[in-house]
């Protein structure tokens, strides 16, 4: 074999030790396993109640903040629910809890069946309730309901308020 031959043996052979570690190499590096986070999905359980409780007594409440950090500066506040936590009260006090000059509230897919604690909301334009359970639209007029509706005269329409 020629000088060149055996060199170019010796470099692929210090490649292909290069390629692949020794057996007893492989042997001691850990396996690595994905461990995932059990999902909250508690929401899922709302129908089934005790002998004697009703459903809605059995349901646990969760607030927008319960959910999700609210930051009182910004403008704009949405929460969607499809992600495993569900909010199912509004709360009494969300206008204190947001900023004073929140322009959109979106809680799309929840389990929300009282408008609440939108009454000190003055400058709210977009109001998204989408996919929740709510009956009744309340608070649209600042809390009084003697607000002029859309059509000018008194009560009907959206009481005193005008939401895009």
């Amino acid at each position: 074999m020629s000088d060149d031959e055996a060199k170019i043996q010796n470099e692929e052979e210090a490649l292909q030790e290069d390629a692949a570690p020794p057996p007893q190499q492989q042997q001691q590096q850990p396996q690595q396993r994905a461990v995932m986070a059990p999902l909250p999905l508690d929401w899922t359980r709302m129908n089934e109640c005790d002998a004697d409780a009703s459903a809605k007594d059995n349901m646990p409440i969760y607030h927008p903040w319960d959910v999700t950090a609210i930051d009182p500066t910004e403008t704009y506040l949405a929460v969607v629910g499809t992600h495993g936590q569900k909010i199912t009260r509004m709360g009494s006090d969300l206008s204190k809890r947001v900023s004073p000059q929140l322009t959109e509230l979106i809680l799309r897919s929840h389990l929300i069946r009282t408008m609440e604690g939108i009454a000190g909301m003055e400058h709210l334009e977009h109001l998204e309730l989408y996919d929740n359970m709510v009956d009744e639209l309340r608070e649209l007029d600042g809390g009084g309901g003697k607000g002029k509706g859309e059509g000018g005269g008194e009560g009907g329409g959206l009481p005193g308020r005008k939401l895009r």
